[in-house]
């Protein structure tokens, strides 16, 4: 399974369209087995992240804030989303992992400077 955790720093990004870019972390048995870094495009469109997620085999996004139209392209997509999540990006794959990471209700409505048509972060 791969697991996309949206980043700023080394932490989980509070803006899934405002990241610098994306941990894609392949898990298998319980274990991460390999993290590769991949840069957030510098222009998309309310699909396009959805789109790269497919190109990488992404199952699930962990983020922290997510808006609706993100939302309806990732579930249209097939790919799971674990928004609401906080803290280091280690301590959040090892919660993911083990079951013990709660998500939270973040899903946001463009309120934070985005102006594009789906209101999407």
């Amino acid at each position: 399974m791969i697991v996309a955790v949206v980043k700023e720093g080394e932490r989980v990004s509070p803006h899934y369209g405002q990241s610098e870019g994306f941990i894609l972390a392949e898990v298998d048995n319980g274990s991460v087995k390999s993290r590769s870094v991949i840069q957030a495009p510098s222009e998309h469109s309310c699909g396009g992240l959805a789109e790269l997620f497919l190109q990488h085999r992404v199952d699930t996004v962990i983020v922290g804030g997510i808006g609706g139209g993100a939302i309806q392209h990732l579930n249209a997509a097939g790919i799971n989303i674990v928004a609401g999540a906080s803290g280091s990006i280690d301590e959040v794959l090892t919660s993911y992992i083990d079951g013990s990471l709660v998500p939270g209700d973040a899903v946001c409505g463009g309120e934070h400077g985005q102006s594009g048509p789906c209101n999407h972060h």
